[in-house]
């Protein structure tokens, strides 16, 4: 959203094949069909010595013939083509043997290629003037667009081969004049042909997505060729290079705090803030990039990741405690079961100590993606290795659960997580023992004989991403297939091609996806790659079926109705399917396909604009706009003219992040995410003039993106040090794992999703624009935690300590003018002195306010430190007594009365001494006291001077107090007498005179709760022991320390009534716009 003045305020080589896997025996896909194996089916009467006998002889053979194809196999594979132009292979060419290989895929150091897809042309250059349209076609149209783009779908068997756009390829003789001859029927037949020619291209209702952006030299042919045809184009005035000017970017100093609280979860400190000063680009860059460390950087990655990948789904439970394929799992589970149930709990869950081992269990496993993105980006390691990693992230408990021996810093810290490996993994036969006691669970006595050699392949076989994405009997890993394609490749297949409603098509039962062209324009590129995740069933773990040789469903195997099956002893994928593989390139081995796959997809260049795409949300939140659809929507010009110029954004991106961004390594992401901070998508901040279509384009450009939950989390602790609510985890007594009210979406009495976050499964998208509810939300939290901090910072923290209000003290006030603090040494009447404050006043009316500031009391004696006031007079210049008034004349007011010769006080309140209106000049005002000594230390008496006519040094230090919270919380620069001021200095003085009116000298007289427990890291530094544990192994509050501490600070009084005014303000700044939204 843009504020306007107006408003005010190159493919490498396939690595080679190494080291046999540690199992039994590879697998292809499919193998021949009198293959003996051993599967395990209840209904299977065969002897287990008959079995193994078998399974032995057909090993040695089977092992022969694939070493013998190893290099076949590894020379067979194909580059990888953009849109595969033909249906994939039919059944029949899987019959016999599949290539197979017995080895595990090396991966090779990845190198960076060029921007152009595998077959794509370089082509630049926009046609001279006067060239026909036949010479425009041949010469600029032809091989850049017609055969680099076009061909790969619109062509006889192709996926668009329904449409009127079929082509000719290179290969057919006359290809040229072929495809001219299409163009000139359209032209001929249709006169809007031309403009949804070049809304398709652009990506208008297409499947095949944006081929060439507008702007571009070849867009710039196409249109020209297609009115040379004849036909009428729209012109439009805005381009995407065009598109910003006229916009004004927001200051180096506005991009860097954004930054700050995004990537770091804090304010930029003023040494970062003076390193951009200069204004130059590059040191912006600098400074956001430097951001990127520490804690808040981390759980911005964790959490931007799980906003695309929605893996926290899962939380609770990702892999069972006693899961039998983790063989030391199964042990540790079973100790910690054991233990609890000897501690005489009657379920193993009541046990605290074995709640908190399988709530931090879950954790490892749960986060294992998200750490991996997190690991990869913060160690500035390659980005393509989120897919290719060849290891597992863990925190010491899974590490365990996996018979892993990594090191960790602290092996008792959930929250630690480090590169792991899945080391104790046994696949299910009858050589594997378990013992099962309801109470206990599940115990490995003995692991069998299927060891694995995990095959790790990044975030694509972590447990919780496969459970995410789950497989069922019929779906055949299609989902998995479907979110690898949109996340990693940025292709939403669902969107790639129109749903038929022909009702013959949806009638049809000869397997559709594999032979009906309105099946196959997406199971041809989504099944292959469904294939590739074959051997992980619908628990995510690897070939977990009894046997442990695939995970295939048994109804395909055995089907219900007794029906033939073609299922071959040995296979590990369907065959009526295709094959699995990646575009046109065949997996060469079953074993570690997806490890495979995954080299496969970071080779691809839509690896890196997927990437782009992936984290473009989390800094902009809003996806990449998509070319709009409905031609009469009234912004589809500003629509599709958004939608081209950020994907002309992304394509630079991606080509830089490709290559190195500003000098830096290839596919560095702290490097893409500072460059999306750089984007002007990002930094523009207003814009001028009125353009219906620019504004439309650039409506979700720029500055003012609601914070999210935990955005809005993060800021409040960071400018105050306090969260909403926040309380420790069960699973561990870290600061680093807390949960709140706005990030606990799940628990009853929080707030996270009625204020627009997300819980990964019904709720998966964020809300981006503010509503009645959330506004609710939002006001409770500037209510709720405005009391504690003001409390904390006045009452507990000394002046250097505070974060919102040094420099500031509770008898400034909107009229106080001159203030001074004396000690009280005389202990009688007799001998009571004279306190003199000289001052300047200007003319007007006056008040002087006395105050007692350090009342005491005790216990034992029951007697009060007291102040004991006589007269207060004025005296002029001369020393003449202008005004003279006895105190105790008052009148009995709270915390004082007066006696025969004096007024006593005995607590901390502000006597009001009106004075009268005085004319401007030099003044003498003394006060004759004495004190009731008590304890170790005088009585202090405060003499405020107080001017109503609003320009007192208490007002000037208010509204200065005023100038810098805007800064800090709302980061904008404004001055003292500016209207934002007018307006919250305003409202302090209304809730000051309210106050001073009705309210007692207490803080806590205020009419409305200062809760002292809305967190448990309130008290850090203050008051040890508040916190203690309950029976559940959680922590709870220990209400009679707190009452201890809250004795030790004695009464907070508030006789100035200053400090409940700025309660009051700072919620008025919480609730602000301009403080939820950044």
């Amino acid at each position: 959203m843009l504020d306007r003045p107006s408003m005010g305020v190159g493919c490498h080589a396939l690595g080679v094949l190494i080291a046999v896997l540690g199992v039994p025996v590879g697998r292809a896909q499919f193998s021949p069909s009198g293959y003996p194996v051993a599967i395990q089916d209840e209904s299977d009467s065969r002897s287990e010595s008959a079995r193994r006998l078998q399974w032995e002889a057909a090993y040695e053979a089977r092992r022969a013939r694939a070493h013998a194809r190893l290099g076949i196999a590894a020379s067979s594979i194909e580059p990888q083509a953009l849109c595969p132009a033909f249906d994939g292979p039919k059944p029949s060419a899987w019959v016999g043997d599949a290539p197979n290989t017995n080895a595990k895929f090396a991966i090779r150091p990845f190198v960076a290629r060029s921007a152009l897809r595998p077959g794509e042309v370089g082509w630049r250059g926009v046609a001279p003037p006067g060239e026909s349209a036949s010479g425009l076609f041949r010469e600029f149209i032809s091989e850049p667009v017609v055969q680099a783009k076009c061909i790969n779908c619109h062509v006889e068997g192709g996926v668009s081969s329904h449409t009127r756009l079929v082509l000719s390829p290179s290969t057919v003789a006359g290809h040229q004049e072929l495809n001219l001859a299409v163009f000139e029927e359209l032209i001929a037949t249709d006169d809007d042909v031309a403009d949804l020619i070049l809304n398709k291209i652009q990506g208008v209702g297409h499947g095949g997505g944006i081929q060439v952006p507008a702007g571009s030299a070849d867009f710039a042919n196409m249109e020209r060729f297609l009115r040379l045809l004849g036909g009428e184009t729209s012109s439009a005035r805005l381009s995407p290079e065009t598109l910003f000017e006229g916009v004004t970017m927001a200051s180096p100093a506005k991009t860097l705090r954004r930054a700050a609280l995004m990537f770091a979860g804090r304010l930029p400190t003023q040494a970062e803030l003076n390193a951009v000063n200069d204004g130059d680009l590059s040191s912006l860059r600098r400074a956001i990039r430097s951001l990127m460390a520490g804690q808040g950087f981390h759980e911005f990655l964790v959490r931007a990741s799980n906003d695309r990948l929605l893996t926290d789904r899962h939380y609770s439970k990702v892999i069972d405690n006693d899961q039998e394929e983790f063989v030391e799992l199964t042990k540790t589970q079973w100790t910690k079961a054991k233990a609890a149930i000897g501690k005489g709990f009657e379920e193993k869950w009541n046990d605290p100590a074995y709640y908190q081992w399988a709530a931090a269990l879950q954790h490892g496993f749960v986060r294992a993606p998200l750490e991996l993105i997190a690991y990869v980006v913060e160690n500035d390691l390659p980005y393509t290795e989120v897919l290719t990693a060849d290891y597992i992230m863990a925190n010491p408990m899974a590490a365990a659960a996996y018979g892993a021996t990594t090191q960790f810093d602290n092996a008792a810290d959930p929250l630690e997580f480090r590169p792991s490996e899945i080391v104790s993994y046994y696949r299910n036969d009858d050589s594997k023992m378990v013992e099962r006691v309801r109470e206990l669970g599940r115990l490995v006595t003995n692991p069998g004989n299927l060891a694995t050699d995990y095959p790790h392949a990044g975030i694509l076989n972590t447990t919780v991403y496969l459970r995410r994405y789950p497989t069922t009997d019929t779906n055949r890993n299609r989902a998995r297939s479907r979110w690898t394609y949109y996340y990693f490749l940025g292709l939403d297949i669902e969107k790639s091609a129109a749903r038929t409603t022909d009702p013959a098509a949806l009638a049809d039962t000869d397997n559709p996806t594999m032979n009906n062209p309105a099946c196959t324009v997406c199971h041809s590129v989504l099944d292959p790659v469904a294939g590739a995740f074959q051997n992980y069933g619908d628990l995510g773990l690897y070939r977990h079926k009894p046997g442990g040789l695939d995970s295939l469903p048994d109804l395909y195997k055995f089907p219900e109705d007794g029906s033939a099956s073609p299922y071959r002893t040995g296979d590990s994928w369907f065959r009526d399917m295709r094959m699995p593989g990646f575009g046109d390139a065949l997996a060469p081995s079953a074993d570690n396909s997806l490890q495979w796959l995954a080299e496969r997809i970071v080779e691809d260049d839509r690896f890196a604009e997927a990437a782009v795409k992936f984290w473009w949300p989390s800094i902009l939140g809003v996806e990449v706009v998509s070319p709009p659809e409905d031609g009469t929507d009234p912004d589809f010009q500003g629509r599709l003219l958004a939608s081209t110029a950020q994907a002309n954004e992304v394509r630079r991106l991606a080509e830089a992040f490709r290559t190195g961004i500003a000098g830096g390594q290839p596919y560095n992401a702290k490097d893409l995410l500072a460059e999306i901070a750089l984007s002007p998508w990002f930094r523009a901040a207003s814009l001028a003039g009125q353009d219906p279509i620019r504004d439309a384009a650039l409506r979700e450009a720029g500055i003012e993106r609601l914070l999210t939950p935990e955005e809005l989390n993060r800021k409040t602790e960071a400018v105050s040090g306090i969260v909403w609510g926040r309380q420790y985890h069960r699973m561990t007594s870290s600061a680093r794992y807390t949960f709140s009210r706005l990030t606990a979406p799940t628990s009853a009495g929080d707030y996270g999703l009625l204020y627009g976050g997300i819980d990964s499964d019904g709720i998966t998208k964020r809300t981006g624009d503010m509503t009645p509810l959330m506004a609710a939300v939002a006001q409770s939290h500037a209510a709720e935690v405005s009391c504690p901090i003001v409390r904390r910072e006045f009452f507990f923290w000394p002046e250097e300590k505070r974060l919102l209000f040094d420099g500031i003290k509770k008898s400034d006030t909107p009229v106080s003018d001159t203030t001074a603090e004396f000690a009280v040494t005389a202990d009688s009447w007799q001998s009571r002195q004279t306190l003199s404050l000289v001052l300047p006043l200007d003319a007007g009316r006056k008040t002087v306010g006395l105050t007692f500031t350090n009342p005491f009391y005790d216990e034992a004696t029951d007697e009060d430190r007291g102040v004991n006031l006589d007269r207060l007079v004025v005296r002029d210049r001369s020393g003449k007594a202008v005004r003279e008034v006895e105190v105790e004349s008052l009148g009995r007011q709270e915390c004082g009365s007066p006696r025969s010769q004096f007024y006593r006080m005995w607590c901390e309140r502000s006597l009001q001494v009106p004075v009268g209106v005085l004319p401007e000049g030099e003044y003498t005002i003394d006060v004759m006291v004495h004190q009731n000594k008590l304890g170790d230390e005088a009585a202090r008496l405060l003499i405020v001077v107080e001017s109503h006519d609003g320009t007192s040094r208490g007002a000037a230090a208010i509204r200065n107090k005023l100038v810098e919270l805007h800064d800090k919380l709302l980061g904008v620069t404004v001055s003292a007498d500016s209207p934002d001021v007018d307006t919250a200095f305003r409202l302090f003085k209304e809730v000051w005179e309210s106050k001073r009116s009705s309210a007692g000298p207490g803080f806590e007289d205020m009419g409305f709760g200062c809760r002292r427990n809305e967190d448990q890291l309130y008290y850090d530094g203050l008051a040890e022991d508040v916190l203690v544990h309950d029976e559940n192994g959680g922590l709870e509050w220990d209400w009679d320390r707190l009452d201890e501490f809250y004795r030790e600070v004695g009464e907070m009084q508030d006789p100035h009534h200053t400090v409940r005014a700025w309660v009051v303000t700072l919620a008025y700044f919480l609730m602000d716009y301009r403080y939820l939204y950044f």
